[in-house]
């Protein structure tokens, strides 16, 4: 029993023939623009899958033990009668849903995840009811998989997205969202260090490093940071930095004086000096003398 489950757990989840393998993406891409046909359709590919399945053991148990270099095309000839028949009840008992699919119906004859599990079935040994569980777990992830893009390019449709991002462009991103614990770390790397060395504005650069050399010190040690260590940690380092310089500057004000009263020239206006760019000067009046 233990078996079984894990076998439908792995088919449905970790070995996804659809998210993980890659099969069947001319439908996932093809009948995913409303939700609704979307499950339909994968569960008539589960109904293809699961005749598959029990056409597969019984090709494999009594008649390819004899004749395996007919294995391939059998299963092409078993796969192709399931979908006549499945396109059959559908045309006769729902025909709206047979126009909304169109091509892609009579086309899963043609959709590798059917051939898949056949092949999977055979090269694994799987007994009947191992089988049976196999094309439930392939036929419900396909299913889920449509599902998921379908609801995602349905949010899509009403998002304000870019021109150039909108339709097909934007569902490849999405579909191949699960490539990228594919990317190797090295490569992360150094895509993260190509949009860091885009996104600097060297004009405030300049600009900083003329106004106040410690705060640029700040964010070049922040910056070098960000690409060297965590990136929460270099957060941490920029706020302790600008923390601690500031307590420096706040607990020694610099006083200059900047006029006399006219009226009263025993009273001096001073000021605290300028700290930073854009600061604004309080000034009040002191005694002299």
């Amino acid at each position: 029993m233990s078996n079984l489950a894990w076998i439908f757990t792995s088919t449905l989840l970790v070995n996804n023939f659809t998210l993980v393998m890659f099969l069947g993406l001319c439908s996932f891409f093809g009948v995913t623009a409303k939700i609704g046909t979307a499950w339909r359709l994968g569960l008539a590919n589960t109904f293809v899958l699961i005749i598959t399945a029990v056409a597969t053991w019984i090709l494999n148990t009594y008649v390819l033990t004899h004749t395996p270099y007919l294995r391939t095309i059998a299963f092409i000839v078993v796969i192709a009668s399931a979908v006549q028949i499945v396109e059959m009840i559908v045309k006769k008992y729902f025909p709206v849903l047979f126009r909304q699919l169109g091509i892609y119906l009579p086309l899963i004859t043609t959709n590798c995840a059917i051939l898949g599990l056949a092949l999977f079935q055979t090269s694994r040994h799987y007994t009947f009811v191992e089988g049976l569980v196999f094309a439930l777990g392939a036929g419900f992830g396909l299913t889920l998989a449509l599902s998921l893009l379908a609801s995602i390019r349905e949010r899509m449709e009403v998002a304000d997205v870019p021109v150039i991002a909108r339709r097909m462009g934007l569902v490849l991103i999405a579909a191949s969202s699960s490539l990228l614990a594919l990317i190797p770390m090295a490569a992360i790397a150094g895509l993260l260090v190509l949009i860091s060395w885009t996104l600097l504005d060297w004009p405030n650069w300049l600009k900083l490093w003329r106004s106040s050399r410690t705060d640029f010190a700040i964010a070049a040690a922040t910056f070098v940071a960000t690409i060297s260590i965590r990136i929460e940690m270099a957060i941490l380092l920029g706020t302790i930095l600008s923390l601690v310089t500031h307590l420096y500057r706040t607990s020694k004000p610099a006083m200059r004086i900047m006029g006399f009263d006219s009226k009263e020239p025993g009273r001096a206006f001073v000021v605290r000096e300028q700290l930073a760019q854009g600061l604004v000067a309080l000034g009040f009046p002191v005694l002299q003398g």
